[in-house]
């Protein structure tokens, strides 16, 4: 059991728990991880409560209780690597095999460190996953390849746009580049089907983990967190569907 003073446990559920919601944990994660090292740390009183967008923890014992509240701005690029790493150094602490100041500079280890697959990766990855996604709506190769490529250009837009614009401009702008390649190919190279290319190019830019978050946090019982990820992941696929009806209705498809 580790023998800390409150502010200094404070410090590090609140490094932990802003680095688990950026890095695009769920919030009950985040929520039992602060309660793990505040009870490893001798305190009766652990409370952690979390939203994608604010940390409010309280920990002490008896009438001494220090409260925190974080508020969280914007989000990192999802890495559930540095969920599990981080995961991972909150079940050591708890069980007693690292400092306080030993976990809080692990903490900014992960959090700075940077993602685990190169750019180029990235992108290849996102090319493969749109191509082979369009075949699953019975897309031709060409379809396949099209979509590939458009997956790999609104892919690159996307992380451009994401740091210098708000979430859902950067998913509309990047909807919209990887509909235009669609469309220019395919008044190219008839053969193309204009449906299937885009259903795959907009594969990457799907707001897959937000769903799972948002689910995965009303099923714990965090409606807050689950309604505000839902209401998010809905304004990202509202932006990605307005981009390709624009483009549709530009080449009057």
């Amino acid at each position: 059991m580790h023998n800390e003073k409150p502010e200094r446990v404070l410090e590090l559920c609140v490094a932990t728990g802003t680095a688990l919601l950026r890095s695009g944990a769920e919030t009950s994660r985040v929520e039992e991880t602060i309660c793990r090292i505040a009870e490893a740390c001798g305190f009766t009183v652990a409370q952690g409560f979390a939203t994608p967008t604010g940390l409010f923890i309280s920990v002490g014992v008896g009438d001494d209780v220090a409260t925190r509240l974080c508020r969280i701005y914007g989000n990192d690029s999802v890495d559930l690597n540095k969920v599990t790493e981080l995961n991972e150094l909150s079940r050591a602490f708890e069980r007693g095999l690292c400092t306080i100041d030993e976990a809080l500079q692990s903490v900014e280890s992960i959090t700075t460190s940077k993602h685990g697959y190169t750019p180029s990766i990235q992108l290849i990855a996102a090319g493969i996953a749109s191509g082979c996604f369009a075949f699953l709506f019975q897309a031709t190769v060409w379809d396949a390849v099209c979509a590939a490529i458009a997956g790999v250009v609104a892919f690159l837009v996307y992380n451009f746009a994401e740091r210098r614009v708000p979430q859902f401009v950067a998913v509309f702008v990047a909807s919209l580049s990887g509909a235009a390649v669609v469309a220019i190919a395919a008044s190219l190279i008839p053969t193309i089907h204009l449906d299937q290319s885009i259903i795959g190019a907009m594969f990457p830019l799907v707001p897959g983990l937000a769903v799972t978050n948002s689910i995965r946090d009303m099923m714990a019982g965090d409606l807050l967190a689950g309604v505000a990820r839902a209401a998010d992941a809905f304004l990202t696929a509202m932006a990605l569907a307005a981009a390709i009806v624009i483009v549709l209705t530009i080449i009057h498809r």
